[in-house]
């Protein structure tokens, strides 16, 4: 046990170098065509849009690109261990658990969206200045601070959505065998309507009185005992974007480690 806690920087590094270079050829070729299929997306709404579905269409479909991608990609990031002998060969390796996972976890979480949010936003200005030039339609590119077009999100909030999502997909990808993003994305909504069920029991007896039935009254004066919804939302996307990753993290370690067993 005391082995697979170990953290050694580098052999976390070699094995970080190597897990980037194997089949990077295929990276290569899954990136140029996602790039492929925003340019054209954005070259078709630019030619048979107007107004603002073609001024903003980078902005809006940029959440798409970061937490699908991030999601397919985390998935994917333990396939190796899908089959017998790649399993073996995989936990075979001269590293621990602890730097298995935290490699995994850097590509993930760390490279991944910010080599996204780095390429799309150069990939955004370049369509802009093309779509302009070629076209006469004035795009907006992404923006590296302040938020998109709705006003009410921004890279910071992506990430923190990012976080959550990943450490539910990580260990859906060291769990599941095959079809881990579907597994992973069915089983998190069944778990998301018994929290939703249990938090609204709890709810519904702390607040019993400003609830008529199941519903809660309206134009009632609670004195401010009740937050309104968007600190609760700012508490519970805190709470979460801090204590759930931990959690998530924890036991896919555990889990990576219930596969050599």
């Amino acid at each position: 046990m005391t082995s697979n806690l170990q953290l050694n920087p580098r052999r976390l590094f070699n094995l970080l170098k190597a897990e980037l270079l194997i089949g990077k050829r295929n990276k290569i070729m899954v990136a140029g065509g996602a790039v492929a299929l925003i340019t054209a997306f954005n070259y078709l709404t630019v030619v048979d849009g107007v107004g603002n579905n073609a001024k903003y269409v980078l902005q809006t479909i940029f959440p798409f690109v970061l937490l699908g991608g991030g999601a397919i990609v985390t998935s994917l990031c333990f396939n190796v261990l899908n089959s017998p002998q790649g399993r073996h060969a995989y936990l075979s390796l001269p590293a621990s658990h602890l730097e298995k996972v935290t490699s995994k976890w850097i590509q993930t979480a760390i490279l991944f969206p910010l080599i996204t949010i780095v390429a799309y936003w150069l990939l955004s200005h370049i369509l802009v200045f093309f779509s302009a030039t070629v076209y006469d339609v004035h795009q907006k590119p992404l923006p590296l601070t302040g938020n998109l077009y709705n006003g009410s999100t921004g890279i910071l909030h992506l990430l923190k959505l990012y976080l959550i999502s990943h450490a539910i997909y990580f260990l859906g990808a060291i769990s599941f065998r095959k079809f881990e993003i579907f597994k992973t994305a069915l089983a998190s909504l069944i778990l998301l309507l018994i929290f939703a069920a249990f938090a609204f029991g709890i709810f519904r007896i702390i607040f019993a009185d400003v609830f008529v039935g199941m519903e809660i009254q309206r134009n009632i004066n609670v004195n401010g005992s009740i937050p309104n919804s968007q600190q609760m939302e700012r508490w519970i996307l805190g709470l979460l974007s801090i204590v759930g990753p931990i959690f998530f993290y924890v036991v896919a370690y555990f889990k990576l480690t219930e596969k050599e067993a």
